[in-house]
């Protein structure tokens, strides 16, 4: 909002909240095998950002513009969630990579050298924190590598560790499992060696998960 709106009825925002339904933003590019979602904030008024809009000229009568609603995220954002959220606004086809410049132009000071550790290709936010991480201690890391006869793998670290990210709700139906299952057993025919975390090992237990990265890679 404007700094201006100081007469903002926050109440009644908290009246008018729908639940259940997804609204995508008309110009964000649709993916068939995603679900779209809808995360509650908690009970209470909204958090309101006493802003200007960055690009109102993209903007809808209802809606902030996409470089908008990824601008006024930032703000509240460490650099490493900060970083996820850049590249899953470009993976997922919300913002432009040409538009980010812009963006990030307009962000906190802090998040502007981000740009150059952008990596589009990650499929998910926590792939990103993961490539991170591992690159800020000492690996390389490449996200997305296509392997014949195996397919494609989230992480390639040092060119002979694979990392696969799970999220739960990637698992929910038989035919995902089978797959994942399936490509773990020709990753091992193959010779390659494979670890798998979820969101606990990123987010709960780095120290452990780091060790085990590191351990295999030195084996190897």
């Amino acid at each position: 909002m404007p700094p201006t709106a100081s007469r903002l009825s926050l109440e009644a925002a908290v009246s008018a909240r729908v639940a259940g339904i997804a609204v995508r933003h008309p110009e964000a590019v649709p993916r068939e095998d995603r679900r779209d979602t809808v995360l509650l904030a908690p009970p209470g008024p909204p958090r309101v950002h006493w802003r200007v809009l960055g690009f109102p000229q993209d903007a809808l009568d209802w809606i902030v513009s996409p470089r908008d609603a990824l601008l006024q995220a930032l703000t509240c954002l460490d650099e490493e969630d900060a970083l996820a959220c850049l590249d899953s606004a470009v993976h997922e086809g919300a913002v432009s990579p040409a538009e980010i410049a812009g963006v990030l132009a307009r962000a906190p000071e802090r998040l502007r050298p981000l740009q150059r550790e952008m990596d589009p290709l990650a499929d998910s936010g926590l792939e990103t924190i993961v490539r991170r991480r591992l690159r800020r201690a000492g690996f390389s890391v490449r996200p997305q590598v296509h392997l014949p006869g195996i397919g494609w793998i989230d992480l390639l670290v040092e060119e002979i560790l694979a990392i696969e990210i799970d999220g739960y709700e990637w698992h929910s139906s038989r035919e995902r499992f089978h797959a994942d299952v399936d490509r773990a057993v020709r990753e091992q025919a193959f010779g390659l060696r494979t670890l798998r975390f979820g969101q606990r090992h990123v987010f709960e237990e780095w120290p452990l998960t780091l060790s085990a990265i590191e351990r295999q890679v030195r084996e190897r």
